[in-house]
């Protein structure tokens, strides 16, 4: 199928957690809007989101003894599979409300508050004490801090000597981005630096970080995108009869972005897994 885009500009079709945005990831989506690791090529979003989760949990060593902090949790699902996967307490954060109500009431339909609790929280400015968590645990939302290094140096604080920080996130390839591609991507990021793997990698060593472990799982996400687009285009005249076209429009042409330049290596995925030093 083909479909003529206009492409509008409004902040509100960038993000979910803004109107008819929020309809538009959980059903094309989920309830998880992160990257998945695909193991096979029958493998669909939602198994392949929740296999990524279980790698995350096995690299970060997480149990039932673990105190996970996850910071901008969206919707809860992360913080509920970590409960039920592996009876860890974990603290779910995020800055917008609607979303943490959300979060609230789905995990008290799952009868999970007794493991998960969903609180307001900036992770530029986390408001717990020195080390109150064994593990810092972050989707995809890294790369929208305005202030990278505070955001590490905050999860090093946060965590208990001998910590964990485990995080996922998309990384640039300036030398294989077009100008015009690396606007783009920072008008959907917000802030202006784009970061590569290594550049991450020297924000982890500059808040104090050791025994840093990069997994390059770049080669799933143009999967991924690719998958949302056909979901998308396979069910337009059901989207948009109760989405704005506009929001659907743009997303697509948007996960359209993603799927050509995850191909040609302009951008990539990454999950790095460091420690906070122990106590002597």
């Amino acid at each position: 199928m083909s479909v003529q885009l206009e492409m509008p500009s409004p902040k509100a079709v960038l993000h979910y957690g803004a109107g008819g945005v929020d309809s538009l990831y959980a059903r094309v989506w989920g309830d998880s809007i992160h990257f998945g690791l695909y193991l096979c090529e029958v493998d669909d979003v939602e198994g392949a989101v929740y296999e990524t989760k279980r790698r995350m949990a096995s690299l970060a060593a997480i149990d039932g003894g673990t105190d996970v902090l996850e910071v901008a949790g969206g919707w809860g699902a992360s913080a509920r599979y970590l409960a039920r996967a592996t009876g860890a307490r974990v603290t779910s954060t995020n800055l917008e409300e609607g979303q943490l109500e959300t979060a609230r009431r789905l995990t008290e339909i799952a009868g999970l508050t007794r493991l998960v609790r969903h609180s307001p929280a900036d992770f530029h400015a986390l408001p717990f004490e020195d080390e109150s968590f064994d593990v810092w645990w972050c989707q995809e939302a890294t790369v929208h801090a305005h202030d990278k290094p505070r955001v590490f140096a905050e999860a090093y604080r946060v965590l208990r000597p001998g910590g964990r920080i485990v995080f996922t996130d998309q990384t640039t390839e300036h030398d294989k981005c077009t100008d015009a591609d690396l606007e783009r991507l920072r008008q959907r990021h917000g802030p202006d630096d784009l970061p590569s793997a290594d550049a991450f990698n020297e924000n982890l060593i500059g808040a104090g970080f050791s025994e840093i472990d990069v997994h390059d799982w770049s080669r799933h996400m143009g999967r991924h995108f690719a998958n949302l687009v056909a979901r998308i285009e396979r069910a337009y005249p059901v989207l948009t009869a109760d989405i704005d076209p506009g929001i659907v429009n743009f997303n697509l042409a948007l996960w359209r972005f993603g799927r050509e330049l995850a191909a040609t290596g302009g951008i990539g995925w990454h999950c790095f897994v460091a420690q906070k030093k122990p106590s002597m």
